[in-house]
């Protein structure tokens, strides 16, 4: 974790923002949960494990950062509640390989599933050419079962 942790480092260095235990801390939490969009409250309560002193205005000021860096996936549910997942270095060009992509939500677990696939830039691509309008941000939901919940659905 602490080449990964480095490369988040680097990131605030080079942007002049100072990276805190704390701000070190709630990267730690979303590396830990690489895989996981998490709420405010579910941050703030892994941290409150840590650290039982964090406030609440330290989690949303980190996020607000993170997402000013964009380093952060920011998914806005029809509940109100706002998802965060951290983007991974996973090569050179990461923020455009993760940045925009389809998330599948399960409607019973509530599980949400990155769908990693090509066909968005294109289609983003084609909007761009064709309807003579810059797209610059968008978010893409899928609505249905997981694999786990389907099979209980047709048992």
């Amino acid at each position: 974790m602490s080449k990964e942790l480095d490369f988040y480092k680097h990131i605030f260095n080079s942007n002049n923002i100072r990276l805190t235990t704390r701000r070190i801390m709630i990267l730690k939490i979303f590396l830990n949960h690489k895989n996981d969009h998490l709420t405010v409250n579910e941050i703030y309560y892994l941290a409150k494990e840590i650290s039982p002193s964090i406030g609440l205005a330290t989690v949303y000021r980190t996020i607000e950062i993170l997402l000013k860096l964009d380093l952060l996936d920011h998914l806005s549910l029809e509940d109100g509640v706002n998802h965060y997942k951290l983007f991974v270095n996973k090569d050179a060009n990461f923020k455009a390989y993760n940045k925009h992509h389809p998330h599948l939500i399960c409607l019973d677990c509530k599980k949400i599933i990155d769908c990693h696939y090509n066909f968005i830039n294109t289609i983003k691509t084609e909007i761009n050419k064709n309807c003579l309008f810059k797209v610059t941000d968008f978010q893409m939901k899928f609505y249905g079962y997981c694999e786990k919940c389907y099979i209980k659905k047709i048992k």
